[in-house]
């Protein structure tokens, strides 16, 4: 009993030696709201430019042009690309746009359907640093062949709103099925040691 008692406790140190620590991700819904425009050629076309999105990544890390962990789920304007981010843990700061110039540029001549969004503070890793809106700049073919829309002096809101997991990671899993597996294993040890002990 005591042997098996080991065994058990030995094979449940391996697993949590080898499983991987769980990153400390941030996963939030993000909706935006940018005003004021400013134009170089003509005036633009959108104004307020809203969306939203959904995103997780780890804020300890940095991310460049990354489509992994975002997902759009509105906006406003003609987008010609998959949605992309590009993270700094540094100085949490998060640009999130089109894959056209990546996710912190746009080429508007000639004009693209792309846009580009900064925001401070999503990952919380800097201390004094809070979500902010910093700016966000468009640009669309539909308006001409040479077009740029862009914000000054931080005219728009940005909003988060963190997502739940509701389904375990699977090293969690690994760990409640070994316990399941461990507690079945001692109590058929149990069962079995008496009958060993009358014969």
């Amino acid at each position: 009993m005591k042997n098996s008692a080991l065994a058990v406790a030995a094979v449940f140190s391996g697993i949590l030696a080898l499983s991987p620590a769980s990153a400390a991700t941030v996963s939030d819904l993000v909706t935006f709201s940018a005003t004021n425009f400013q134009t170089i050629n003509v005036p633009a076309p959108v104004d307020p430019v809203t969306g939203s999105f959904s995103i997780t990544f780890d804020p300890t890390l940095v991310y460049t042009d990354s489509t992994t962990g975002i997902s759009l789920n509105s906006l406003n304007i003609a987008l010609g690309s998959a949605l992309s981010f590009t993270f700094n843990p540094t100085t949490d700061f998060l640009q999130v746009g089109g894959l056209a110039s990546g996710a912190g540029a746009i080429q508007y001549s000639p004009s693209t359907n792309d846009f580009y969004l900064q925001i401070f503070g999503l990952g919380g890793e800097v201390p004094g640093v809070s979500l902010a809106f910093n700016q966000l700049g468009y640009t669309q073919t539909s308006v001409s062949t040479d077009n740029y829309f862009y914000t000054l002096n931080q005219t728009g809101t940005v909003s988060a709103t963190p997502i739940t997991a509701a389904v375990p990671e699977p090293s969690t899993w690994a760990m409640m099925i070994l316990g399941f597996v461990g507690v079945g294993f001692m109590a058929y040890r149990r069962k079995s040691k008496p009958a060993l002990m009358a014969a």
